[in-house]
């Protein structure tokens, strides 16, 4: 309603509140509408239509049990640095399209979801669709704790992409074409893999065997 009283204006509309943000785990990001009487007939992600018989094809899996649930593997989703409010690499899709069929009407919705940013979550090494491989190393993986500022993978010019404030984890951004990055094919996969290297902080040398 906009409007002194005499000239007063008043707009009325359906609305669909959708509850945020989107919840993420180690392998998935989970988009979750709540019921209405929609029927879901398109998603599309970067402005790519999927095909709804394709979905499960292209990393996503759909949830259509009391609302719509949209599973997202980690693989679809690009990464980033956000900066000093969110040190660690955060998961996003820079578009979300779900087109409805609502009350005889096509009614599309488009978000922009992003994982939250917990600074205390630990995250798996994810590969990306713009290729590269995510992941964090912690400080207090090891007894006495790694030292940090001595991580280096298979190519040691490849160094973490940040480190925490707290200087308790760091986070790489590798290149699956580079930084000494490995691969391999097994069935219809591909098997990516990279070694990381560090010193303990207390810089004695120790042996581990496994």
């Amino acid at each position: 309603t906009y409007g002194p009283p005499q000239r007063r204006l008043t707009v009325e509309s359906r609305m669909l509140c959708a509850p945020g943000p989107v919840l993420c785990n180690t392998t998935h990001m989970t988009v979750a509408i709540p019921a209405f009487p929609g029927t879901l007939m398109a998603v599309a992600v970067e402005d790519e239509t999927i095909p709804m018989d394709q979905l499960q094809d292209k990393g996503i899996t759909l949830n259509t049990t009391g609302g719509v649930k949209l599973l997202v593997s980690r693989g679809v989703l690009k990464s980033a640095l956000r900066g000093e409010s969110c040190p660690e690499l955060q998961s996003y899709l820079s578009s979300l399209k779900l087109t409805f069929h609502f009350h005889g009407e096509t009614v599309a919705m488009v978000m922009h979801p992003e994982c939250p940013c917990d600074q205390h979550s630990s995250i798996a090494a994810v590969c990306t669709q713009d290729g590269y491989m995510d992941f964090e190393v912690l400080a207090g993986s090891t007894t006495p704790p790694l030292a940090l500022d001595t991580l280096r993978l298979r190519d040691p010019m490849c160094k973490p992409t940040s480190r925490s404030p707290l200087n308790d984890r760091a986070w790489f951004h590798v290149p699956l074409s580079g930084c000494g990055t490995r691969y391999w094919l097994e069935g219809e996969k591909i098997m990516y893999e990279n070694e990381v290297r560090a010193l303990q902080s207390d810089r004695v040398l120790h042996r581990i065997s496994r």
